[in-house]
């Protein structure tokens, strides 16, 4: 085993070093030998702004990519200027504290996908088992070699987490080098490196390891810093980084050491804290639903070692003792695996033994079940087959498989637990709940949407006060604790939004009927009802259980017409107005709401929160669903006026719960961006001539506000610094208060710039929302038992839900005993079950995101496959020697371009202003020695045309509006000279699909006379 697997890593390492020995015999002689590497890549991922302003671009959790020493790295010395460094290279964002998620069962691919799949996978000699034979074991073991050290025991483990020897963190991989993972650990301003599949140690992406720092001697240099390492004279205050952060509940062990490693980065800022793991604390659940594709290229013989194989026998499986095949993911995270033949679905050997070579461009799915010590690489068994990798439904199915998103049917025991339709409100609960039936209530959702949770009211009370209602579905009513129903919408945590397609959390016969706040019936809901003055002041407010009667179904584009008074409007347009209002009590209403929530969000903007929302991406279909174009979408006015309102309503009821549930309110937090990003980004904006001021999020805000102003001739650049900004920021998660206790600063919610904040507005397609519910329905009943009880009246001054806020009411004993009474029958979850669904609901989140960014990129992969070329501009936000970042515009994506080693280019890089030059050659291949036949043709980095032909015809077939002709944007010609920010053209195509993972390649867009 050791042989051959071995080989793969070795071989690909080979190849490596022998390019990297060309580039130094022929990098420009301006190249610094000491400049450190500085580059950064933002993809289209990572946008994090709470509430209705969030972002589900993907994030996740995007690793870095800072450089080693030059002794562990020989690309250190490699020179590149970029923008600031977001957390896709730099420290990624902390998501909290991980929580056993061991009551919510992971999802099984064989519930998920039996369905989907197109034929049953059944394995010959394991009875239709997925079992592994001897043969494996044997091929993974040699006695002789180890290439990973042990991994200590648990025991081990947890004594030396206590005695700060080691310390729990969330392993990252580098996309671009898996090399290089980075790990966050609490307390540490800096993230740690681990470099190397040795220091690695068999973690993969998404585990929870356990980290063991290297001494500080060993650790490595931050990139870009130039600066002596080991003379902390050299360095000014301005570099020095923060005191280590307090954590309570750390034993003095652990505080001494995390002390120690903040005193060493204190001292050396420039240096990159380094470690290893040695133990896999909890298996990341990627390991589990891994996507790829099985290649043939490099086969592997169990008595030869590796051969190449011609491939020329009709019988793929006849020629050779083939007993493994290599498993190439598409997540570039996770390493390359190894597939037993015997154990391939007979599916694949039937066709294998038939000659198929189309067994490559199957998109497969594949589980990690084994990586011993002995092995460089994993092995993995085949427990899903989608389809052809090109086409649309098996890149669909493999989206859902690859972050385990249930989509199977609700089955009949779940909806049991909903009663039958027709359903009227029961007379018991009309008897109970206050009846706001006639309020001028009405939704406002997007044109399409059916699982409508939310609606809003206004009455005027005064000539300054109104009366504004927020009214959103009572979802705890129907979905009760711990019912099949229940555990199914806790196990999926959240509807998913994928193009064309919809995953509900809950049924459509609740989402979308019994629970959807349609108009013209009766629904039960939580509302909060706010007395709000023209100053946006809150002066009183009332929460309890309704029962309301919506008017009207609003779309955006109603609503904005409205607010924009657009005299053409015509009634027939509008949707139809039910109970005894009309169309113009509608508008007055929304006009009202309008005004009212300008003056709230000003309001917070003045209190510090932050507004990173740009323009959207959206993508148009045709009528058989197949996209044709794409448009940039602003949020309106409409937009932003439910926002307030929701806002409003989720930091109104985390005050509630929070007071009410110290240690089990299910809260959500946003944390500060780290310092050092944010006077990385603040130096660059100085460094061209911009001010930004990042102390505070108030600061940063106006200061954004006045570049938006400043830079109205270059929307573009705007938009950089905007993107740039969004991704300065951590990520935003669910926590339980109890686990915050004595920490209360870090409960707060940095871009919204409160110090509680929750999610209650959305239950119908969000679990977290209904478990808040129902923390919130024991605080309401609570404090009317206590004021029934003790003052004879419930409707006296609410004491806990309303402004008035009573502590010692609150710590009475009556109110304790009330409350504790509620809480039982409305099952409010202990502290550490609450903590387990917020890490669950975390963890969801995140899959949820990364699914919705997949099958957008998709659907603009399927675009731009079916326009062949798309030529547009892009602005060059990284560059270097060997290759060049760009944010192309006309997509709201990054890309990088390569040009090292690139045959009929000749590359000159000169450091010390950091410019490029690129120029056309025409110089047949050189046989120099080294040469390498898989250095890459000028084709594969630029689309090169004749300017003298471009005048007599187009290139390409671009046939629909919005997409640039080629004709529409004129080549430059070489030479090329780039510096940062520099405007380029660029050609974008489809890559992947049936050979390899889906990906938009992009290349120069250049001209040249010599073509």
């Amino acid at each position: 085993m050791s042989a051959m697997t071995e080989q793969i890593v070795v071989e690909e390492l080979s190849k490596d070093k022998k390019k990297k020995q060309r580039r130094s015999s022929r990098r420009s002689k301006q190249t610094s030998p000491n400049s450190g590497v500085s580059y950064s890549c933002v993809n289209e991922n990572g946008r994090c702004v709470e509430a209705s302003t969030e972002c589900f671009s993907n994030y996740v959790t995007l690793p870095s990519a800072e450089n080693s020493s030059s002794l562990q790295s020989p690309r250190a010395n490699l020179a590149f200027s970029s923008l600031p460094t977001m957390h896709i290279y730099g420290d990624a964002p902390n998501l909290g504290k991980e929580g056993d998620s061991s009551s919510f069962p992971s999802v099984s691919a064989k519930v998920l996908y039996l369905n989907s799949c197109p034929l049953p996978i059944t394995h010959n000699q394991t009875n239709g088992s997925l079992g592994f034979s001897s043969i494996e074991t044997d091929f993974c073991v040699n006695k002789q070699t180890r290439y990973f050290t042990p991994h200590w025991s648990d025991e081990t483990v947890s004594k030396a987490l206590e005695g700060g020897e080691v310390f729990r963190a969330s392993f990252r991989v580098n996309a671009y080098n898996q090399l290089e993972a980075y790990c966050t650990i609490d307390g540490v301003p800096t993230d740690i490196l681990i470099n190397g599949v040795a220091s690695q140690n068999r973690a993969v992406e998404g585990d929870v390891v356990a980290v063991q720092l290297d001494p500080d001697e060993m650790w490595t240099k931050l990139k870009g810093s130039a600066v002596q390492l080991n003379n902390p004279s050299s360095m000014n205050d301005s570099n020095v980084l923060p005191e280590v952060v307090e954590l309570d509940g750390v034993n003095k062990a652990v505080s001494n050491s995390l002390g120690k490693i903040c005193s060493v980065i204190k001292s050396y800022p420039l240096k990159r804290p380094t470690g290893k793991v040695v133990a896999i604390v909890k298996r990341s659940s990627r390991r589990d639903s891994v996507v790829g594709f099985l290649s043939f290229k490099d086969d592997i013989s169990y008595k030869e070692g590796y051969q190449k194989d011609t491939m020329k026998s009709k019988n793929l499986m006849s020629g050779t003792n083939r007993k493994f095949i290599k498993f190439v993911p598409n997540d570039a995270k996770l390493p390359r695996m190894l597939v037993s033949v015997e154990n391939l679905p007979d599916y694949i050997n039937k066709r294998l033994k038939g000659g198929d070579s189309t067994v490559e461009m199957e998109l497969v799915g594949a589980q990690i079940y084994q990586w011993k010590e002995e092995s460089l690489v994993p092995l993995a068994r085949i427990i899903h087959i989608f389809g052809r990798g090109g086409e649309i439904e098996p890149q669909s199915a493999s989206i859902l498989f690859e972050n385990a998103i249930r989509s199977s049917e609700f089955s009949p025991n779940m909806l049991s637990c909903l009663p039958d339709i027709p359903w009227e409100v029961p007379m018991e609960e009309l008897g109970r709940r206050k009846d706001l039936r006639n309020l001028c209530t009405f939704t406002i959702d997007p044109a399409t949407a059916t699982d409508l949770d939310d609606a809003l009211s206004v009455e005027r009370v005064s000539s300054n006060v109104f009366k504004i209602g927020v009214h959103i579905a009572d979802a705890s009513f129907f979905i009760l604790p711990d019912t099949a129903l229940d555990i199914e919408a806790r196990t999926r945590s959240t509807s998913v939004y994928l193009r064309q397609h919809k995953i509900p959390m809950l049924p459509s016969l609740f989402s979308e009927d019994l629970g959807s706040l349609i108009p013209g019936v009766d629904r039960l809901a939580i509302s909060i009802v706010f007395d709000l003055n023209l100053e946006g002041e809150v002066l009183d407010r009332w929460i309890g259980h309704t029962v309301i009667r919506s008017c009207c179904q609003l779309s955006h584009r109603h609503a904005q017409d409205i607010i924009e008074q657009r005299e053409s409007m015509d009634s027939s347009a509008f949707p139809k107005v039910y109970n005894r209002f009309g169309l113009q009590d509608v508008i007055g209403s929304v006009r009202s709401l309008y005004e009212i929530s300008k003056i709230l969000k000003e309001n917070r903007t003045k209190d510090g929160a932050l507004c990173l929302e740009s323009s959207k991406l959206f993508l148009l279909f045709d009528e058989c669903g197949v996209p044709y174009d794409s448009m940039f979408h602003l949020q309106t006015e409409s937009d932003f006026l439910v926002e307030e309102f929701m806002l409003l309503a989720n930091r109104t009821v985390a005050e509630v719960i929070s007071r009410a549930f110290p240690d089990s309110a299910l809260l959500r937090r946003h944390p500060e961006p780290k310092p050092r990003k944010l006077k990385d980004f603040e130096a660059f904006c100085s460094k061209h001539g911009l001010k930004l001021n990042t102390s505070s999020s108030s600061q940063l805000n106006l200061s954004l506000e006045k570049l938006r102003e400043n830079l109205m001739e270059d929307p573009v650049f705007f938009d950089i610094l905007l993107s740039y900004a969004s991704k300065l920021m951590q990520l935003a998660s669910y926590f339980c208060t109890g686990e915050f206790k004595g920490k209360e600063n870090e409960c707060a919610h940095y871009s919204l710039a409160v110090p509680f904040y929750t999610h209650f507005t959305s239950p119908l397609r969000r679990y977290p929302d209904v478990v808040v519910h129902r923390t919130l329905a024991a605080v309401i009943e609570a404090e009317d038992i206590y004021l029934k009880v003790e003052r004879g009246n419930s409707a006296l001054t609410k004491y806990f839900t309303g402004l008035k806020f009573h502590k010692d009411i609150i710590e009475s004993k009556g109110f304790r005993e009330a409350l504790s009474a509620a809480s039982l029958k409305h099952r409010v979850p202990s502290m550490d079950v609450v903590a387990n669904i917020a890490a669950y609901c975390n963890e969801r989140r995140l899959a949820t995101r990364r699914a919705e960014d997949a099958s957008g990129k998709l659907y603009l992969w399927i675009l731009l496959k079916k326009k062949k070329t798309l030529i547009t501009q892009a602005r060059v936000l990284g560059l270097g020697p060997r290759f060049m970042s760009i944010y192309i515009p006309k997509l709201a994506m990054e890309r990088r371009i390569q040009y090292d080693e690139v045959h009929g280019l000749t590359v000159e890089w000169l450091d010390s202003t950091s410019t490029l030059v690129l120029d056309f050659s025409t110089e047949k291949r050189s046989q120099r020695r080294g040469y390498s036949s898989e250095n890459c043709s000028l084709d594969d980095v630029a689309l090169v045309v004749n300017p003298c032909d471009l005048k007599m015809k187009e290139i390409g077939s671009i046939d629909k509006p919005g997409i640039s002709h080629i004709s529409d944007v004129d080549p430059p010609v070489f030479p090329l000279t780039v510096q940062i920010l520099s405007s380029i053209s660029v050609a974008l195509h489809a890559i992947g699909g049936e050979d390899g993972p889906l990906d938009m390649g992009v290349r120069l867009y250049m001209g040249s006379y010599l073509k």
